[in-house]
């Protein structure tokens, strides 16, 4: 029996901001901020209690600007009306895997888009185009802060999926260690920051990721 001790650790990448609001938890959430914006239309209220609906997804400038663009005065309070066109809503997103989400390490920063194709035909026309939504922590708590429409996809998203595509690249070199008597092998490969172990025995492929060096026995 041989020992092959293969001395590295498995790099875990935490980030605090990232683990607190994952895809799915920020996708739920842009989903329940739509809904606080259109519940302003929904019945008149005075001025604050049409901010303090919006508070607890978006930043105070992001509020201001959306109130200021669709807040109207009736004598009985403020309301919105409805509008296809109307400016600083949450975007109809699809929710589906078309609808992407970004990290931002280096801003603290979520970037949540999609790309909108021109109809081909319908009441509303618009040409190709993406729409994003920018998040930030705001005293501990996501929320919106930006919206951005571009014919393009933003450069600041085209940046971080290039850095991201460049760590992941798997270089060419691999090793395999094949014993004698039951025809099982270890493929080893770096990928990234990341290390991933295989090992196969009749046919059945695992998986290993630890953090402490790994020992194996033949």
């Amino acid at each position: 029996m041989s020992v092959i001790v293969l001395g590295f650790l498995f790099h875990h990448q935490t980030v605090k901001a990232q683990e607190a609001f994952t895809r799915e938890e920020a996708l739920d959430f842009l989903k329940d901020a739509y809904k606080a914006q259109t519940s302003l239309g929904e019945k008149y209220q005075t001025y604050k209690e049409s901010r303090d609906t919006l508070d607890p997804y978006f930043t105070d400038d992001y509020a201001k600007l959306f109130l200021e663009e669709n807040l109207v005065y009736e004598e009985e309070g403020y309301t919105i009306y409805g509008s296809d066109f109307a400016l600083y809503y949450i975007p109809f997103y699809s929710y589906t895997d078309d609808t992407k989400f970004i990290y931002d390490s280096e801003k603290n920063q979520i970037y949540v888009y999609e790309f909108f194709q021109k109809p081909e035909e319908g009441p509303v026309d618009y040409d190709d185009h993406f729409e994003t939504v920018i998040l930030v922590e705001d005293e501990g708590h996501w929320k919106v802060n930006e919206f951005v429409e571009s014919t393009k996809k933003p450069a600041f998203i085209k940046s971080i999926e290039e850095k991201s595509l460049s760590k992941n690249t798997l270089p060419k070199t691999e090793f395999r260690m094949v014993p004698t008597q039951d025809h099982s092998y270890i493929s080893y490969q770096h990928w990234g920051s990341y290390f991933v172990l295989q090992m196969e025995y009749q046919n059945q492929f695992t998986y290993i990721t630890k953090k402490e060096p790994l020992r194996f026995l033949f």
